[in-house]
């Protein structure tokens, strides 16, 4: 990562820790192979297990989001 680039990246916004020092943390990181990887067909059995779930949970979270604006 440039200098530049940590030096931009280190103001305190809204979020806390800045974003540069999770990307260096993150880049820091050993990257290891999964334990477990899901294979193709249990995918997408699980997809279609919960995807009559989705449209009510849009619909809660967009409700839970208004509320917390307009309130």
């Amino acid at each position: 990562m440039k200098r530049r680039d940590l030096l931009t990246g280190s103001r305190l916004d809204a979020t806390h820790p800045p974003i540069a020092n999770r990307m260096t943390f993150i880049e820091s990181l050993e990257i290891l192979e999964p334990l477990y990887q899901m294979t193709e067909e249990t995918h997408r059995r699980l997809m279609e297990e919960i995807s009559p779930l989705k449209s009510p949970m849009e619909a809660e979270i967009l409700d839970r989001y208004r509320s917390y604006l307009y309130y």
